[in-house]
């Protein structure tokens, strides 16, 4: 029998009987947010966002499908058996404790941004981010797959056997020490702002970005397999040996000075933003530019014509540009699907450089010549 307090909740809901149940489904979103708490048993199938933003207490049988986001912004009790299917992200950000069992399906975000501690049995299925920022211990064997970012901001230790399965970035941005067996190869970016120093089998590989913002020195014989951004903007020597291969930037940002050993192969940018003039035989194998204290040197090594449909086209680094105008020596080029402008000159000898405006690319053109001579 449906009790009194269930029909009068549906009435001012302005939902049915079947649609509390989830017999029938929501097809909008539903503002729930005026409530300080709600029947037991509500199990509704709802086609976009549930907001109950003001409940404090998840009550009995409150098990929702929800195709949107669930936002249950102030809750810090959960009951056993709650584990939601969320198409969205699912936010619950002021609970401390989980029950034992707590394994929803979230196709987004997971925010449990104020959990003090992994429940025994915590299997979620997260296909955004995870958001654990407060933990600071983990117990041994803590591996989950998350499909963007493990955000663990506050963890202080890596713990014994810690290898999730990370689709994006691994945030460790409190961790101090790496262990000896760390080498994560099971994420795209890594996170590790406040380890000073790495040991000497360190040796990740990651498509994107390793950010090691607070180390100092370079230990010997680091040689990371990086496909994006390698950040040690602390870094302040340059060992000679030291030649790395990243996939598009490296910044070193304290770095004063460089000596002619100091050849790197990037695809993108150099960062050296306390260096204070670049050395005429300053030559490294990058595709674009070199940013230091005082402006930015173009490189472009890679500019290219190509002809297609007899219209004309120039490649710069890994951008694709259609020539809208020749006037000479000089190209006015359209970026192909885009709407960025650039300048290519050149001194009629094989020579060319590229600008975002005509007086950039002419100096970058006199900086390359002069160089050359």
């Amino acid at each position: 029998m449906i009790s009194e307090k269930i029909k009068e909740f549906c009435y001012e809901v302005n939902i049915t009987i079947e649609e509390y149940y989830g017999i029938i489904p929501i097809n909008r979103n539903l503002n729930l947010n005026s409530f300080e708490e709600i029947p037991e048993d509500f199990r509704l199938d709802i086609r976009g966002d549930l907001r109950l933003s003001n409940i404090r207490v998840v009550p009995n049988n409150f098990n929702p499908k929800v195709s949107g986001d669930l936002l249950l912004n102030r809750v810090r009790v959960v009951k056993d058996g709650f584990n939601p299917t969320v198409g969205g992200d699912l936010n619950m950000n002021e609970v401390r404790i989980l029950p034992d069992r707590f394994t929803p399906i979230v196709n987004g975000d997971l925010n449990l941004n104020s959990l003090r501690q992994i429940p025994k049995h915590f299997k979620p299925e997260v296909g955004g981010i995870l958001g654990l920022i407060s933990l600071r211990t983990l117990s041994e064997n803590f591996n989950i797959t998350v499909g963007w970012n493990l955000n663990l901001n506050s963890l202080k230790t890596i713990p014994n056997g810690f290898n999730p399965i990370v689709g994006h970035q691994l945030n460790l941005n409190s961790v101090k020490h790496i262990p000896d067996w760390f080498n994560p190869n099971n994420c795209s970016s890594l996170n590790l702002d406040s380890v000073k120093s790495l040991p000497k089998n360190f040796k990740p590989i990651l498509l994107h970005t390793l950010s090691l913002n607070s180390m100092q020195e370079i230990p010997e014989g680091f040689d990371p397999i990086i496909g994006t951004n390698l950040i040690m903007n602390s870094v302040k020597t340059i060992p000679k040996w030291f030649n790395p291969t990243v996939g598009f930037n490296l910044f070193l940002d304290s770095v004063e000075e460089i000596d002619e050993n100091f050849n790197p192969t990037l695809g993108g940018n150099l960062s050296l933003k306390s260096l204070k003039k670049i050395p005429e035989w300053f030559n490294p194998n990058i595709e674009d530019s070199i940013y230091y204290m005082h402006g930015v040197k173009l490189i472009d090594k890679n500019i290219k014509f190509l002809s297609w449909n007899n219209e004309e086209y120039i490649s710069v680094n890994i951008t694709l540009y259609k020539v809208k105008r020749k006037m000479g020596k000089i190209y006015k080029c359209k970026e192909v699907n885009g709407s960025k402008y650039t300048y290519v000159v050149t001194d009629g000898n094989g020579v060319y450089s590229r600008g975002d405006t005509l007086k950039q690319a002419y100096r970058y053109l006199r900086d390359k010549l002069a160089n050359k001579n």
